[in-house]
């Protein structure tokens, strides 16, 4: 299943076809898919992991800084999973392009804090 994130839209697929709809009530959280792990930030200010395999637990673990944003949704999240990195963009710069990026530190409890305006996922295989 998938969902755009700015036209409340979901698609669902599966061998038989697939099918498509749109919700006007309901404003779908941005959220990443990695590996077994989904990243998502439901609105309460906080980023929520599910690990669909271990545990299938919610567990929130960070706090979400604004500096000053009056703003209550992001647009679109990404995560970089060998740099341990969470990128957010706000709703209000989707021309701009200015990204919050988070680093998740090993007992994600504590989110460090960082701004950009270009992102690039890059990892090392080694």
């Amino acid at each position: 299943m998938s969902a755009h994130p700015n036209l409340n839209m979901f698609a669902a697929g599966h061998d038989n076809g697939n099918c498509c709809f749109q919700d006007s009530n309901v404003k779908v959280p941005p959220y990443c898919v990695s590996d077994n792990l989904v990243f998502c930030t439901p609105g309460d200010k906080t980023i929520h992991r599910r690990d669909m395999k271990a545990t299938g637990k919610d567990q929130a673990f960070g706090k979400l800084s604004w500096w000053g944003c009056s703003c209550n949704s992001y647009y679109a999240l990404h995560y970089n999973a060998a740099g341990k990195l969470l990128y957010l963009r706000h709703a209000y710069t989707i021309g701009t392009k200015i990204y919050d990026v988070y680093k998740l530190e090993p007992d994600c409890c504590y989110l460090e804090m960082m701004k950009g305006s270009i992102y690039l996922m890059c990892s090392k295989n080694e």
